[in-house]
């Protein structure tokens, strides 16, 4: 909606004429304001955008990222994963050119820890951390969801 109103204002600046905002006596910063003002009292800009759901970000269901302020030294922490390699799983997956390729799970712990004062703030439980591929060209194959792993 923002682009609508943006490119509807910058429209009328390129095709009002000059002379006709010097007879009205108005000045073009004038008639821009002239112009808020009509769609403030229309609404304004908060009417008219979506509604933000607030359940669903209080309830984290949406893509905001929350970031862990340390206490002690106010700076951002991090999740770390602890790279303990934990057998979890297997199974086998076919491929276009391989067959019976073994998917083996590594699973690890993490932890959220502040990377300047080192101070640890929350501890986890495993997570998938690994997929290591026998056969095909995956490979050993990154699935952590932490941030330094």
């Amino acid at each position: 909606m923002r682009k609508v109103i943006l490119a509807s204002l910058v429209l009328m600046l390129l095709f009002v004429p000059i002379s006709a905002t010097a007879s009205s006596g108005l000045t073009l910063s004038e008639t821009i304001k002239a112009m808020e003002k009509a769609r403030i009292e229309a609404g304004g800009a908060d009417k008219t955008e979506d509604p933000v759901d607030w359940n669903r970000v209080i309830e984290n269901e949406c893509l905001i990222a929350p970031m862990y302020v340390c206490v002690d030294c106010n700076w951002f922490c991090v999740t770390v994963c602890a790279a303990e390699a934990v057998y979890a799983d297997s199974w086998y997956h076919d491929t276009l050119f391989t067959k019976d390729c073994k998917i083996t799970l590594l699973r690890s712990r993490g932890a959220m820890i502040c990377p300047t004062c080192q101070k640890v703030w929350e501890q986890y439980d495993y997570h998938d951390c690994w997929e290591v591929h026998d056969k095909c060209n995956v490979g050993n194959y990154d699935v952590c969801p932490m941030e330094v792993s």
